[in-house]
């Protein structure tokens, strides 16, 4: 007899020596249990016929080549097409050791579903894809659910789950809208919009982005073109248009110039210029900096020409005192030369007359009015002219009887002078100025460098121009010598050299000096700065009973006058003369408070 884990009873008797039968129940994937292990245990040696009901899974099968422990005849697994179910059964004759089947559940495949959740545009929260998608995969294996790839949105990572073989399996994926940055640049402009962050597909009407402002332009739009509304779709700037308002505009022009003592630049002065908006500039003594009216100019002048400005000098129709009737002569105008044309002049002439002052008269017809006029406002010779005709009586007078009629274009000669209001620049004429005539004395200064700028409608361009100072050259001689005895100092004008004169001082014995070459008179007595000019110097050795102190005083911000430096000289009754009153830097002299005697 056997016995099983299926409660199956043994019979009495010695059962000294058993073995064991096994049936395993395993996943083929992970070699976990599907179900606990059927077991029996015989005696050795006898038989084990039994067929066993295998635990059935759905959409698993139990394949015959994957099992272990089958026999040919003697262990045979089966399945029943009709119910899916397997069963295993024994047939073994005699029994003599253990034996162990293990039957492999291989899976089968199942439905699984992907969900696409994409970010609402209008709050956060997501809405469901309506293309689900539907796929196969093998049961207890996990899903391959894979992302879309849609332009303006970012997976937040795919989830993947066991597929389960009932196929309820379902995965959800979650797509966040990216975030864009709109930029406006004002392009010069000032008070434009603030950048908006927005999400992919957020909507931005055009009417409710502020328009930026700049001093001189009139804002065109934005570029790229900017209409009724803009659809975030990307990182975009969009760079302000703007168009000058008038052709010229003020620019500055600042100098600047190297300072004495190091390679620094400091202020020297600024001129107001005037140049074409768009244009670049640059320091070129032959700019001109000043505006003077000229083609660019358009002409835009209100002046309506009057009879003034064709010759007439005052109303009065075409009158002669032999009939003292202008209808007749307006008549002989129209029959000899049709209609009256506005701007001629008509002369009429009677030859029986006794003097031209009364007789031979010019009319200005304009806009349906005569005027008196004169024969200088006929703009050349006689348009039309006629034969001499019959106008009146001159029976009193008989070597002439007929009257003489001409027709003239009358001359513009209009006095009205332009002022700025005729031209569209509106700017004021002024006199040509040129940048030569801002730049520092050349005598001092030199050119170095400019910058280049572009000339902008709203008068913000500003122009700075550098300077260096000029080298200059002094020379210490004794008196009447052609050598520079004592030695030389060159530096930039300006510049503290009181350690190199110090050495020539040292060197010569004397601390006077004369442009004098035979040491005459007047004197100097301190060279702390290099002076403005080239100047050779000769020695003078003082001499004279006592000795005198001449002292330099500068004042302070504080108004109060602090000590600079004194000198100590041989002799008395010396004059303070121009050489002594040292203009120092930064410092004018003051008239007042030297004393001119020592």
């Amino acid at each position: 007899m056997w016995v099983g884990n299926l409660g199956i009873g043994a019979e009495d008797g010695d059962r000294s020596e058993t073995v064991k039968i096994t049936v395993n129940y395993v996943y083929k994937s992970n070699n976990a249990m599907v179900a606990q292990p059927y077991t029996a245990q015989i005696e050795k040696g006898v038989s084990f016929k039994k067929t066993l009901e295998v635990p059935k899974l759905f959409n698993y099968s139990i394949p015959n080549d994957e099992a272990i422990g089958l026999g040919t005849d003697s262990i045979v697994l089966t399945k029943d097409e009709a119910t899916g179910k397997y069963s295993l059964a024994f047939d073994l004759q005699s029994v003599n050791e253990n034996v162990e089947v293990t039957l492999y559940y291989v899976a089968g495949t199942a439905k699984y579903t992907v969900y696409h959740y994409y970010q609402n545009l209008e709050n956060d929260k997501y809405t469901l894809d309506p293309r689900i998608v539907e796929l196969t995969g093998n049961i207890d294996a996990y899903t391959k659910a894979v992302a879309n790839s849609r332009e303006g949105f970012r997976c937040e990572g795919v989830p993947q789950y066991v597929i389960a073989a009932d196929g309820s399996t379902s995965v959800e994926i979650y797509y966040k809208r990216l975030l864009y940055t709109v930029t406006f640049d004002v392009n010069g402009g000032i008070d434009g919009p603030e950048p908006i962050y927005a999400k992919y597909g957020t909507v931005i009407e055009a009417k409710d982005i502020k328009e930026p402002k700049r001093k001189g332009y009139t804002f065109l739009g934005w570029a790229p073109e900017l209409k009724n509304s803009l659809t975030v779709t990307e990182n975009i700037t969009y760079i302000a248009q703007w168009q000058a308002e008038k052709g010229q505009a003020d620019y500055s022009i600042v100098l600047w110039g190297q300072n004495a003592n190091d390679d620094e630049y400091s202020y020297l002065s600024s001129h107001e210029a005037w140049g074409n908006v768009g244009n670049e500039v640059t320091w070129n003594e032959g700019t001109l900096i000043s505006h003077v009216h000229d083609q660019s100019c358009e002409m835009i002048c209100r002046h309506a020409h009057d009879e003034t400005c064709y010759g007439g000098i005052k109303q009065e129709t075409p009158y002669d005192a032999k009939t003292e009737s202008d209808k007749e002569n307006i008549e002989q105008f129209q029959k000899l030369f049709g209609t009256l044309k506005n701007g001629y002049i008509y002369r009429v002439k009677c030859d029986g007359a006794v003097t031209t002052d009364s007789y031979d008269k010019y009319y200005l017809y304009f806009n349906d009015t005569w005027y008196l006029s004169s024969a200088n406002a006929c703009d050349g010779s006689a348009v039309k002219q006629s034969d001499k005709i019959n106008a009146h009586d001159h029976s009193w007078n008989l070597n002439n009887k007929k009257d003489q009629f001409w027709a003239y274009k009358a001359k513009l000669s209009c006095t009205h002078n332009h002022t700025d209001n005729c031209y569209s620049c509106g700017l004021i004429d002024t006199p040509k100025k040129y940048m030569s005539n801002i730049k520092p004395d050349s005598k001092l200064w030199e050119y170095e460098q400019s910058d280049t700028v572009t000339v902008a409608a709203d008068g913000t361009t500003v122009l700075n121009v550098y300077f260096t100072r000029k080298v200059f050259k002094l020379q210490f001689r004794k008196r009447k010598s052609n050598d520079n005895d004592f030695g030389t100092i060159e530096a930039r004008w300006g510049k503290n050299i009181e350690a190199e004169y110090d050495e020539i001082v040292k060197k010569a014995g004397s601390k006077f000096w004369s442009e004098n070459k035979y040491a005459e008179g007047p004197y100097t007595n301190y060279i702390g700065v290099m002076p403005q000019r080239d100047i050779t110097y000769y020695r003078y050795i003082t001499d004279g009973y006592g000795t005198s102190t001449m002292t330099y005083y500068g004042e302070d911000l504080n108004g109060v006058y602090q000590k600079i430096f004194d000198i100590t000289f041989d002799g008395t009754d010396y004059y303070v003369t121009d050489e002594d009153r040292y203009q120092f830097e930064g410092y004018t002299f003051d008239h007042g408070t030297a004393r001119l005697y020592i």
